[in-house]
């Protein structure tokens, strides 16, 4: 009975990580692809910011913040930091451009971002979970989070 206990912990647990890396890979794809866009027509990119009343130069600054992001989210490397800034950008991004249309897409609503701002919300309270390419990173940190490493001489501490 013990074995098959064990089983079930084992398959939630797997579950979880699998369905966490689905949600940062979505994001991350989500996020990269925009900022290549925005990088792409970088002058149509700085007239809807300044149409908005926003410096057009932020909107290079926020596509290079949003590329970085997916890519950080998508190999598992700070991954909550990624989320809590991406998660940042969408709210501020919700009231500037989107607010006074309603909830709406088909209106130019914020329904979209509000889904994107609880998809990355969530990220960052769940944190990478297991599945990482940035693995030997995560362990590092989730060491000296835990407190199994001597912050002070660890080299990743410095």
């Amino acid at each position: 009975m013990e074995k098959i206990e064990q089983y079930k912990l084992f398959a939630r647990t797997h579950k979880f990580d699998l369905a966490v890396f689905f949600l940062r890979f979505v994001l991350a794809f989500i996020f990269v692809a925009h900022a290549a866009i925005m990088i792409a027509f970088a002058n149509d990119t700085i007239d809807a910011f300044t149409a908005y009343g926003v410096p057009g130069a932020l909107g290079l600054i926020i596509a290079t913040i949003e590329l970085l992001s997916g890519i950080m989210m998508l190999s598992g490397f700070v991954v909550e930091l990624a989320a809590a800034t991406q998660a940042t950008i969408t709210f501020f991004t919700m009231f500037l451009t989107q607010g006074g249309r309603g909830f709406f897409v088909e209106n130019g609503g914020y329904e979209y971002s509000l889904l994107i701002l609880a998809a990355t919300t969530a990220v960052c309270l769940l944190g990478p979970g297991k599945i990482v390419i940035a693995k030997r990173y995560a362990r590092t940190v989730r060491s000296l989070r835990e407190g199994g490493v001597d912050a002070e001489s660890h080299p990743l501490a410095t």
